[in-house]
């Protein structure tokens, strides 16, 4: 997959992410605003029942025999708009109701009780439908004779599902609009940069293989002027040829392998390198440098398994051996290289050790920086062979680290490796 495609995967994730927050926000906004304002009529119905079952209650008065008037009451055109209206004496005796009206005991217990005069809410039945209703007492005097009980649920007003549809019309309007908007602005800021990384690849490419063809010839042209130079006759000469000649060889294996290095950094860097997910013997692909590696022991201590990319993960151990070949030489003597590939915990682990001069005082980490000047002791190589050996162990999710041997002179270098699930084991 080009940048270019893995980018634009990157702005339709980005596009939905933003369309997503959106969305919930503007949803939370739009069901607050529809929860505000169903509760702001339902507080106007409570103070509209609590006012008119006051106002009714100040119609109710003794005659002279000191039976209740509620005429008043019946006559008012106020409570028309009520769905039911009862008065009741404390005893519980209906002295008036506007419908057949049901259980209404409680409320009238709570509004006779309610002598400081607060407003009393709760519900009674009204032809089988329990309603919310309100409860005021009227008086005798200083006394609490009664309770007048106003049920009433107003009607929808006119254009209120209509206000919720445009709420709910706007917050989707809202989002699609978040949307676009993002989609648009993503693409002015992805699109011109996976271009630049296509090209950045495309030059790569390009340049490695422009550097590959050289060299091979001059490779090739090097081993046949080494097989000429072995008919020649023995002697100063000629040994100092044979010893150019390899001297040729050597700097022409080190540029390929640089310009290798040099095309992973660059597909690294534009994140164009697809790590293939696959069961690898890590103990068996170690085992296979020790026919192209000089001095290189291999001690694997059983198979040991990892899921990742056979490629990347030999160009990573490559780069660590190659090292330790380069920078773990002694002073005076051969090199030798040791490698073990072993497992700890839920891990694979490979430890190149050499008997080199060891690190030094630096900070270990730093050799896995680009271009590291502890990489770099003997002046070859690209400086980025650590770097990509991190980026690639990083890349598998494992971890890399430098040491000084604690027996003996030289450093040791440790790469981890998540084990195959079905092999993981505690050693």
């Amino acid at each position: 997959m080009t940048a270019t495609a893995r980018l634009r995967s990157t702005r339709s994730r980005l596009t939905a992410l933003i369309a997503s927050i959106a969305a919930v926000g503007l949803g939370v906004l739009a069901l607050a605003t529809t929860i505000v304002e169903a509760r702001s009529r339902a507080d106007e119905a409570t103070v509209y029942r609590q006012g008119l079952a006051s106002r009714l209650a100040a119609l109710i008065y003794p005659d002279e025999s000191d039976q209740w008037i509620v005429d008043g009451v019946i006559d008012d055109s106020a409570w028309q708009t009520a769905d039911a209206v009862l008065v009741a004496n404390r005893a519980g005796t209906v002295l008036y109701q506007s419908t057949r009206i049901g259980d209404f005991t409680g409320l009238l217990a709570d509004g006779v009780a309610d002598a400081d005069e607060v407003g009393t809410q709760g519900t009674m039945t009204v032809d089988g439908t329990t309603l919310a209703a309100a409860a005021a007492p009227y008086w005798d005097l200083d006394q609490i004779e009664g309770a007048v009980l106003v049920a009433w649920v107003p009607e929808a007003p006119v254009g209120q599902s209509r206000l919720r549809i445009l709420i709910w019309s706007a917050a989707a309007g809202l989002t699609a609009l978040s949307a676009l908007a993002a989609w648009l602005v993503a693409g002015r800021l992805i699109e011109p940069v996976g271009e630049a990384l296509d090209r950045e690849e495309r030059f790569l490419s390009t340049a490695a293989h422009d550097l590959r063809t050289p060299l091979g010839r001059v490779r090739a042209l090097a081993d046949s002027a080494m097989s000429t130079a072995r008919h020649l006759e023995s002697g100063p000469a000629t040994r100092q040829l044979r010893g150019e000649l390899r001297r040729l060889a050597s700097v022409v294996e080190e540029a390929s392998d640089s310009a290798n290095d040099l095309l992973l950094a660059g597909r690294l860097d534009a994140t164009q390198l697809q790590m293939r997910q696959e069961p690898v013997r890590l103990d068996q692909l170690v085992a296979g440098f020790e026919s192209v590696v000089a001095n290189l022991v291999v001690d694997t201590r059983g198979p040991v398994e990892v899921i990742g990319d056979q490629l990347l993960l030999r160009h990573a151990i490559g780069n660590v051996l190659s090292n330790a070949g380069l920078h773990g030489r002694p002073a005076a003597g051969p090199a030798l290289i040791e490698v073990w590939v072993w497992v700890r915990g839920n891990s694979a682990v490979v430890t190149v050790a050499d008997n080199g001069p060891g690190l030094g005082s630096g900070d270990p980490a730093e050799l896995f920086d680009r271009y590291a000047e502890g990489v770099q002791r003997a002046a070859r190589g690209s400086g980025l062979g650590l770097w990509i050996t991190r980026t690639v162990i990083e890349g598998h999710g494992g971890s890399v680290g430098a040491f000084n041997k604690t027996t003996g002179p030289g450093a040791a270098f440790e790469l981890t490796l998540p084990l195959l699930p079905s092999r993981s084991s505690h050693e």
